[in-house]
């Protein structure tokens, strides 16, 4: 009795591997955009000690924290910009020289 090995699986197309809170938002991006904006912060107050313009505090503060949540994002395809940056390091460090040398065999 031979079976038949063509069958169709139906798979749903929003099923996701991991909780999100909003589409691209996890708790490891929120664990991030903490951890960039507390370093902001830390570097706003020391701006703002150093030159008493909270303006110029403010604005480091909100790019160090948009920066991050930015960067760290997923896009639909689960990849972001952070991870994109650290796959291209990867590759430019894993590249190999492969020096020629001439002979005059030809």
């Amino acid at each position: 009795m031979e079976e038949n090995m063509n069958y169709k699986v139906q798979i749903p197309g929003n099923v996701k591997t991991r909780m999100e809170i909003f589409d691209g938002i996890g708790i490891p991006e929120i664990i991030y955009t903490a951890i960039g904006a507390g370093i902001g912060l830390l570097l706003a107050m020391l701006i703002y000690k150093i030159c008493n313009n909270y303006v110029v505090a403010l604005l480091i503060f909100a790019i160090c924290s948009g920066g991050t949540f930015a960067s760290v994002i997923k896009d639909k395809n689960g990849g972001s910009i952070a991870q994109t940056i650290k796959n291209v390091i990867i590759f430019i460090k894993s590249q190999k020289v492969f020096k020629y040398v001439r002979t005059k065999d030809f």
